[in-house]
């Protein structure tokens, strides 16, 4: 068999399914070209990658902004702070406690889920309102009803 390409694609100079053949055209792509070296080659009629500089009042342009890290939502931070309260719960209190204590998480998450305002808190508005409130609730009772029923291991 030839040389195989990608469905869509031949390579220059080759047929395509009319069987013209495929030459560049001059709306191809005019994105610069880096090297490996670092050194960039522009192709004929590219657009040069754009400096920082100060806005311009005459052109209206606007000056490439410093990206920062992006940080985590706080209601990620403050699930995952409980999560964490409830590990060092079982460790120091037992399973049992610590059972109860992941459900008394998930029933605040529950009520939290249920008075903020839409869109919700990012680590808990999962699906609609009353879905998540609702199976957050679930997970919390079916928790509460195994920590009270599990007997204790101390």
């Amino acid at each position: 068999m030839g040389a195989e390409h990608a469905v869509g694609r031949a390579p220059t100079g080759a047929p395509t399914s009319g069987g013209a053949p495929r030459t560049p055209s001059a709306t191809a792509s005019t994105w610069p070209r880096i090297d490996a070296d670092g050194t960039s080659t522009s192709n004929p009629g590219a657009v040069p990658p754009m400096a920082a500089s100060s806005p311009s009042p005459a052109t209206g342009a606007v000056p490439l902004v410093a990206r920062r890290r992006p940080r985590l939502p706080r209601s990620v931070l403050l699930v995952v702070l409980g999560v964490v309260l409830v590990v060092v719960g079982a460790l120091l209190l037992g399973t049992r406690a610590a059972a109860g204590l992941l459900a008394l998480q998930l029933l605040v998450c529950a009520v939290v889920r249920a008075v903020r305002p839409a869109p919700g808190p990012n680590a808990l508005a999962v699906r609609s309102r009353a879905l998540d409130v609702l199976t957050l609730t679930a997970f919390a009772l079916v928790l509460g009803v195994l920590a009270a029923i599990v007997p204790s291991a101390r």
